[in-house]
This record gives C-alpha cells, structure tokens and sequence, in this order.
C-alpha cells in the first residue's frame, strides 16, 4: 500500500487556531471502538489493516490472547484505539479510514465517516476526515 500516514504529513500544518490537536479524550477513543464495530468488515480485512500498521510504523507484530472471539483482529485493532499515544492514536485513524474508503462501497463507509467527523466536532477536535484521510482545521 502506498500511503503517507498523518504524522507524515504534519509538518504542512504550522498554525494553531484554537481547536484541540494533541490529546483525545478516553470517550471519544471509546467512541471510535463502536464506530469501528458498525462496520461491514470481515476478520480478513482487519488482519491485512493490522499488519500493514505495524509494518507502517516498523512495530514488531504483538500477539494478543482474545479468548472465544469470532473477532480477534478487529479486537486487536479496539485494543490499540485504547492504548495508543494521541499521534499513533490519530495515525491508526487515519490509515484506518483511508483503509476503509478504499476498500468498501461508499454506502458501506458513509455513515461511519459521517459519525467519526461528528465525534471530532464533538469534542473540539482541530480534525476532520474527507477526500481519503484525515485532515487538520483551519
């Protein structure tokens, strides 16, 4: 996949204007975790997203012990929505997404890109996806 992820792309940002850039909130990280379950994706899908992450990032592919689930990579993906530092955090997104647009029909991925810009306004999140990745308000 040739993709540039946000925090490649940041250095074209410069100005501040009063929107929240570096931190998003436990509820809206929660939030994403549903918005990411809504989505008609099978198991196939996140274990290609997952891997290509890690290797975007140069991560060494961890395991994750999720017992009796019908969902392991897509679980795994909700777990690191939790736990990621805001500029991964929003990298995941990003790539996620793009992922997404790309992959599925737009009748599939509307809602959820229309719910995750609600979720940024929400929060007062500088953030909004559009034309196949994240970009900065302002």
């Amino acid at each position: 996949m040739n993709y540039t992820l946000y925090s490649q792309r940041l250095d074209a940002y410069k100005n501040h204007d009063g929107w929240i850039y570096d931190r998003f909130p436990a509820t809206f990280r929660t939030q994403l975790v549903y918005i990411v379950r809504d989505l008609p994706v099978k198991e196939p899908f996140w274990q290609r997203f997952n891997q290509w992450f890690e290797r975007e990032k140069g991560w060494t592919p961890k395991i994750y012990f999720i017992q009796e689930s019908s969902h392991p990579q897509r679980e795994k993906l909700e777990y690191r929505l939790e736990q990621l530092d805001d500029f991964e955090f929003l990298d995941l997104i990003d790539g996620l997404f793009h992922q997404i647009t790309k992959t599925l029909e737009p009748a599939d991925w509307n809602d959820a890109v229309q719910e995750l810009n609600r979720r940024f306004e929400q929060h007062h999140l500088g953030y909004f996806f559009s034309q196949g990745h994240i970009q900065r308000k302002g």
